[in-house]
This record gives C-alpha cells, sequence and structure tokens, in this order.
C-alpha cells in the first residue's frame, strides 16, 4: 500500500446491520397500523370510541362527557387508537389539506385557552437550531441564560401580552374605561426597572446590548428580569399593580414556553437546550436570578420562614 493512501472502509459489522434492520421492539403494532391506509385507521379508532360511548350519540358534547368520565388508563388506551391515525394524517402528503385543517383548528383552541401555538414551536426551534449550529465557544458551552429568555420575550405567545398593553392604551398611560385594573405594564415603570437592572449590572441591560431592541422585546425581557431579580431590586422602585399583574402574566407564560421547549427538546435529544429550559423554569417559578450561591442562600432564607427545608438529593 503507497504512503498517503487510505483504506477503504469496510462494510458495517454484521451486529450493526442487523441493529439497523431489526425493528425496535415493541414498534410491530406501530409499524403495521402505519401499513394501513387512513380509512382503516379511521375506521379502528371510530370502532373503538362507539366501544367507549355506550350507545349514546356521537355529538361533540357526549364525546367530551364520555372522555372526561374516562380513568387515565383508559384515555391512554383510546390515544395509543389514534396514534397511528393521527401520524397518518399528519406526515402523509395525500392528507396535507387534512393535517392543515387539524392543525389550524389545534392553534385555534390553544389560543382561545391562552396557550402556545404552533408559531410559538417554530420561533424557539429556530432560537435553538441557531444556537446549536453556531460557531465558536459560545456554542461549545451551555445555552446563555439570557439567550434563552430573549427567546421568549420575543415569542409570539409574549409579543401578545405587549400588542395587549399597546391597544390598552399602555403607551401612553392612558387606560380605556372599565381597562384600569388589567395587567398593563405603564411605560415609566419599565424604564425605572431597566434603569435599575442595569445598576445592578445584569446581562443583557448594558447600553450597547440594549440598543436596537424591539420595544415588544424590551418590555417582555424588562418584566421577565425584574421578576429573577426581584431580591436585588431597591426597595425605592415601586411599581404599580397594573405592572406587577403584567410581570406576573408574562413570567407564567415564559414559564409555559420553557416547559414547552423542554418537551420539544428532549424528543429531538437536544441535551444543552433541555437543561437550559429546566434552569429557566425553575428560576421563573422560584424567582431567583441565576444559580449561585447567593440566590440559593436566599432559597434557603425564603423556605426556611415557611418552615420548610431544601429538598436534598440521595
Amino acid at each position: 500500500m503507497s504512503k498517503g493512501s487510505k483504506k477503504k472502509p469496510g462494510p458495517a459489522p454484521k451486529s450493526e446491520q442487523r441493529a439497523k434492520a431489526e425493528p425496535v421492539p415493541g414498534d410491530e403494532a406501530t409499524s403495521k397500523a402505519e401499513q394501513q391506509s387512513a380509512a382503516e385507521l379511521e375506521a379502528c379508532f371510530m370502532k373503538a370510541l362507539e366501544k367507549r360511548m355506550g350507545g349514546l350519540e356521537m355529538t361533540e358534547d357526549n364525546v367530551r362527557k364520555v372522555l372526561l368520565a374516562m380513568s387515565p388508563e383508559e384515555q391512554r388506551a383510546l390515544a395509543e387508537e389514534g396514534e397511528a391515525l393521527k401520524r397518518e394524517l399528519l406526515q402523509n402528503e395525500e392528507h396535507a389539506d387534512e393535517a392543515k385543517k387539524f392543525r389550524a383548528e389545534v392553534n385555534k383552541n390553544a389560543e382561545a385557552r391562552g396557550l402556545p401555538t404552533e408559531a410559538d414551536g417554530e420561533h424557539l426551534t429556530k432560537g435553538v437550531l441557531a444556537f446549536l449550529n453556531a460557531e465558536g465557544d459560545e456554542a461549545s458551552g451551555p445555552v446563555p441564560t439570557l439567550r434563552l429568555l430573549i427567546m421568549l420575550a420575543s415569542s409570539p405567545y409574549l409579543a401578545k401580552l405587549a400588542l395587549a398593553d399597546a391597544a390598552a392604551g399602555g403607551q401612553t398611560g392612558e387606560a380605556p374605561p372599565g381597562r384600569a385594573r388589567e395587567a398593563r405594564a405603564e411605560p415609566a415603570d419599565i424604564d425605572a426597572l431597566e434603569q435599575a437592572l442595569a445598576g445592578l449590572e445584569v446581562d443583557g441591560f448594558a447600553p450597547d446590548q440594549r440598543a436596537g431592541r424591539p420595544p415588544f422585546v424590551r418590555r417582555n425581557l424588562t418584566l421577565l428580569c425584574g421578576h429573577l431579580h426581584r431580591e436585588r431590586l431597591p426597595e425605592s422602585l415601586v411599581l404599580r399593580d397594573s405592572t406587577k399583574r403584567a410581570q406576573g402574566a408574562a413570567a407564567g407564560r415564559a414559564s409555559k414556553l420553557s416547559e414547552m421547549l423542554f418537551r420539544y427538546a428532549l424528543q429531538n435529544r437536544w441535551v444543552k437546550p433541555a437543561l437550559a429550559a429546566t434552569e429557566v423554569q425553575a428560576l421563573l417559578t422560584n424567582g431567583l436570578w441565576d444559580g449561585s450561591e447567593a440566590a440559593k442562600r436566599r432559597m434557603a432564607e425564603r423556605m426556611a420562614e415557611a418552615g420548610l427545608k431544601l429538598p436534598r438529593l440521595k
């Protein structure tokens, strides 16, 4: 063999070839279901649903009542019956129109219930992929907390809160009749809170970092960071009640988005984003600024005041 020549890779070991060819244990039913047509899958699901309806008319209200009356085990069994049908409808291009209608209905229901929608999932995914595909030192470490907070603050789910502020007169500080007690972040409070965070040298609030930040992202990020650093803010900073409610609403939505990102990251085996989402959700829940010793001591003090002890992993 001459110098510089490379040995051609041989065939993969038989064990690897076998692992690729063999179905994952427990997936036999799934592979069989995937070979069925959508009509056959729908017939199987409807048959399983009719069995549980007990002769009741198949109306939306009756189906909802039956589903609510089911035990968790029965709900899980019925969900398994419908899983193959859902996968067929969503993944097969022949049913693109039905899939589009299904997603539209799901998003409509989620928005009506104040939950994140598909647009939020796409927004978070784009942000995560930008981090994972980046080059340099940042990509080699954990997802920075500030980066994840900006992803949450710029999401459509939180942007709606800023739009509601504008519609309620939040940009002028004048609330229309009947809206005085709604969750509106007053511009003066946002300015004062932003200055206080800058005084604490919170990451993201240096003048060069704030420059060019869109107004709705500025509003949401300031409220979120104010919530995380509330134990460190000066006592002289007193926010209006409407701003406090707006801050609570932003923190609640950000926590739901963190949970959404965590589940999606697990599905895609994104370890760093999953860990970052868990950490941010914990910080939002406990109102702590980071995982430093000072923050842990404050958490211990807070729990001691409530007669509780910090949990310990064994």
